[in-house]
């Protein structure tokens, strides 16, 4: 049974898209971050945990589309058509 569509996401959907920024941006920093080491074991700790973030986005993905799949978006409030 999915819900009725309401004026804005709710919170847990906020919570899933901001959880989803940090972890992106964690993505992209370490990234840079891991080429600049020389190679050698801290260099491929920081691929380790570049891979678990890695994971805990897909799960969150899954969650996220999860989530929206049982719970619809809000009803655009843009600008109604001239006529």
């Amino acid at each position: 049974m999915q819900a009725q569509p309401t004026q804005s996401y709710d919170s847990v959907a906020k919570l899933l898209h901001w959880l989803m920024e940090v972890v992106f941006a964690a993505l992209f920093v370490l990234g840079f971050v891991m080429t600049e080491v020389p190679k050698g074991p801290e260099r491929y700790a920081l691929y380790d945990v570049h891979e678990i973030i890695g994971m805990i986005a897909l799960v969150l993905a899954v969650a996220r589309l999860a989530w929206r799949l049982m719970h619809p978006a809000p009803t655009p409030s843009g600008p109604k058509a001239p006529g």
